[in-house]
């Protein structure tokens, strides 16, 4: 069954990954795949840290995917602008 990651589980993963755990060792004491946490290391890279991952910084950026993902099913809210200009064409 698929799950996302929470900001609990990227946590964790920082921290094994600091303790030198390698990233089956991490996967498999998390309970995901190791595919899984090797797409997480890719996606959400530190940024101005020397450390290879950064679970704050890699939370912050997932929402911000998931954010930007679900925006095109946003619905037109009335009393905007944009709803204002459809009514009247």
């Amino acid at each position: 069954m698929y799950t996302h990651i929470t900001k609990q589980t990227r946590i964790e993963l920082g921290i094994l990954l600091r303790a030198g755990v390698s990233l089956r060792g991490a996967a498999c004491l998390l309970g995901f795949h190791h595919s899984s946490l090797s797409r997480e290391l890719k996606r959400n890279p530190a940024t101005q840290t020397r450390q290879r991952y950064h679970a704050g910084d890699a939370h912050r950026k997932a929402r911000a995917r998931r954010f930007r993902a679900n925006q095109r099913f946003r619905k037109i809210l009335s009393g905007t602008q944009l709803n204002v200009f459809l009514l009247q064409r």
